[in-house]
């Protein structure tokens, strides 16, 4: 990840770096800033209105050959890093779940936390403190992001579902606490769980 984001500054640096030469470079042909900025960029992004000013000499065309080409790479790399870091964005957090999912399903007599809230966080704290292993089961996208970070074991879904009780491994768990603010919901999972 931190390779990508380098590689989309250092893109935009030469992206920058590209479009600062390129106007100076006009300027010394003898173009005004204005003239020379509008070159760059008509010339950089290929938007096809024609040059400036002719562009007579072959010194010039060079040059304008080097900003095609030096706009170009740096944008294609911008992109290409831009790409990467959210294409490891995205491989990260699919490793990730899959990582706790084969977690999950080799434990055995573990505790299963339903709800992240303030007591299942003291649950899950007291749990990891006397090296108990546990499953937390919440369906609150921030709550499951914030056990994620304290490398917990986390199980992102409602827990009055039987199936993701089942996928916290309610067959082999020792525990199960449930910890909602909803009582009812809390009595539910409890009569789920026992069947």
């Amino acid at each position: 990840m931190v390779g990508s984001l380098r590689r989309v500054i250092i893109g935009a640096c030469l992206f920058a770096l590209t479009l600062v030469v390129a106007t100076v470079g006009y300027m010394i042909a003898g173009w005004s800033f204005v003239d020379s900025a509008y070159m760059v960029v008509i010339t950089i992004f290929g938007v096809g209105y024609g040059e400036v000013r002719p562009i007579t000499t072959t010194a010039l065309r060079v040059f304008t050959i080097f900003v095609i080409i030096g706009g170009a790479f740096s944008a294609a790399y911008i992109v290409g890093g831009f790409i990467q870091l959210v294409t490891e964005g995205e491989i990260n957090r699919a490793l990730i779940a899959r990582r706790v999912s084969k977690g999950i399903e080799r434990m055995e007599q573990h505790v299963i936390i339903c709800g992240f809230g303030r007591i299942g966080q003291i649950l899950a704290k007291q749990m990891a403190d006397t090296e108990q292993r546990f499953v937390i089961i919440d369906v609150d996208p921030e709550l499951t992001a914030k056990a994620e970070t304290m490398g917990y074991m986390i199980r992102t879904g409602n827990a009055t579902d039987e199936s993701v009780l089942i996928s916290a491994g309610i067959e082999k768990a020792k525990v199960l606490a449930t910890v909602l603010s909803d009582d009812a919901a809390n009595v539910f999972i409890t009569l789920t769980a026992r069947g």
